[in-house]
């Protein structure tokens, strides 16, 4: 019987993947807004709405996206990618960026946004940031990091009853709790 095996995580493979994250986050088309509409003023590019995660298919794609690359850059220090990320998270891992992010969780319609898959990827990539040193790009997601750590946390008591509607809902909603332990970061933590 053939043996199978899990590809170990190599400078080879990393680059695959890396090329994979930097083909879509920056993409910009077809993109899904999961968007409730108030009025005309509310129908605004991806672009415009969500400032840094407004590439791949959706917000929670693009955010994924991220952390791979995040986890890439820490894990293997390949070049030319390693300098290609450095770059995107200079570009858009900005304060302004991250105010407009916020922004939009902001709006009265968006309370449910991306609840709770895209909360919890948000928190991965900011426990990965985290745990780069000598960036700033930690420091400078950690305000929407907080919020969606808020809204974990109002969230929770809320739901009194496991929603099993599909393996996103519960996957996600069980990955942020290994980051409390295994991080320092008030970003990652919950009690806070």
């Amino acid at each position: 019987m053939p043996s199978s095996s899990v590809s170990e995580l190599n400078q080879e493979l990393g680059a695959k993947f890396a090329r994979l994250a930097l083909g879509h986050v920056r993409r910009p088309y077809p993109f899904k807004l999961d968007q409730v509409l108030t009025g005309d003023e509310d129908v605004l590019p991806p672009r415009v709405l969500h400032p840094i995660f407004h590439g791949s298919f959706d917000w929670h794609s693009c955010v994924h996206g991220y952390w791979l690359l995040a986890r890439l850059y820490r894990r293997l220090p390949m070049e030319p990618a390693a300098d290609e990320i450095a770059s995107l998270f200079n570009e858009m891992l900005t304060p302004d960026k991250v105010a407009g992010e916020l922004a939009y969780l902001q709006r009265p319609t968006s309370a449910g946004f991306e609840r709770p898959y895209g909360w919890a990827w948000l928190l991965m990539l900011s426990a990965e940031l985290e745990r780069i040193e000598g960036q700033p790009w930690a420091a400078n997601l950690r305000p929407l990091a907080h919020a969606f750590a808020d809204r974990f946390k109002a969230f929770l008591p809320k739901a009194t009853y496991p929603v099993r509607t599909g393996p996103i809902t519960a996957q996600r909603l069980r990955s942020p709790w290994p980051m409390n332990t295994r991080s320092k970061s008030a970003t990652a933590n919950w009690s806070r």
